[in-house]
């Protein structure tokens, strides 16, 4: 039976993420693979680990268990990899470490299904998204969104509605979108200023959006947020989530669109939502 109670932060880093579920009233299952990133957790959340509200599971997630060669970033940890080319991209330095690797069927036996699963693992996501099975599903999962594999394995397994979120600044991808389709935008950026063109793009929008917000906190049409979201955190999850839920080919499409018209990586989470396992989780409650 799932727990209504109970989030998973798979990739768990510095623990902001950890932090703000744990803020929500929600246990926590944190899973991390870095020794220095799991010893400097425990001395942060010492409370909740003593209250038994925080769970942290020291190990990597894999196809194979047992123990492999992990590259561990220096500089910017949020880049540890299995991949030394993710671990060292943009220059950084990375060191390998052994660490152990568990099949994350393992971990929901041990720990139980969550209501929200969170995933951020760098380029490991794929494994925990297989591992779930679809009798027992979270009523929500988050995960980077590199490409169409992860929408095919969350179609699979039930998930039906879905939000695309831009790790940087929390917006919907769908905003980003309708600004790179706009004329004016596409006559810049066919310029020699296109990168410069769509940095102040993006900066603009997150102005605009925050002015916004701060409005409607003036008017008492928005509720005043309790929670600052840390840069590279993964945000508001579940309803709270910015945007639509878009069913699986417009949730697509717009992704293959908005890759058309940058033509570069997108840093982005999809966010999925099982109406069954929702209901489920609402009886649970």
């Amino acid at each position: 039976m799932p727990a209504s109670d109970l989030i998973y932060d798979v990739g768990m880093n510095n623990g902001d993420d950890t932090a703000y579920y744990l803020h929500r009233g929600y246990r926590v299952v944190a899973v991390e693979a870095d020794p220095h990133l799991v010893e400097q957790c425990r001395r942060r959340f010492v409370a909740a680990l003593e209250q038994r509200r925080l769970t942290i599971v020291h190990c990597a997630v894999g196809p194979t268990p047992g123990r492999a060669q992990f590259w561990r970033c220096v500089e910017k940890p949020e880049w540890n990899s299995f991949h030394r080319e993710c671990a060292t991209r943009n220059g950084y330095r990375a060191e390998p470490i052994e660490v152990e690797v568990r099949d994350f069927r393992d971990i929901l036996r041990e720990h139980g299904t969550p209501h929200y699963l969170k995933i951020d693992i760098e380029g490991h996501d794929i494994y925990c998204l297989r591992s779930l099975g679809a009798a027992d599903l979270p009523a929500y999962v988050s995960c980077e969104l590199t490409n169409t594999d992860e929408l095919d394995a969350l179609q699979s397994l039930g998930f039906d509605r879905f939000k695309i979120v831009l790790q940087g600044g929390h917006q919907p991808l769908a905003d980003a979108t309708r600004r790179l389709q706009s004329p004016l935008y596409r006559r810049l950026a066919a310029s020699r200023t296109a990168a410069y063109v769509q940095r102040k793009a993006g900066s603009l929008g997150r102005r605009l959006a925050r002015a916004a917000q701060s409005l409607g906190h003036k008017l008492r049409i928005v509720p005043a947020a309790d929670w600052k979201f840390p840069n590279g955190s993964s945000g508001p999850f579940g309803e709270d989530a910015p945007g639509l839920w878009l069913p699986l080919d417009a949730t697509r499409n717009l992704w293959l669109e908005h890759k058309r018209l940058t033509n570069a990586p997108v840093w982005c989470d999809i966010h999925a939502m099982c109406s069954k396992a929702n209901a489920m989780h609402a009886k649970a409650a």
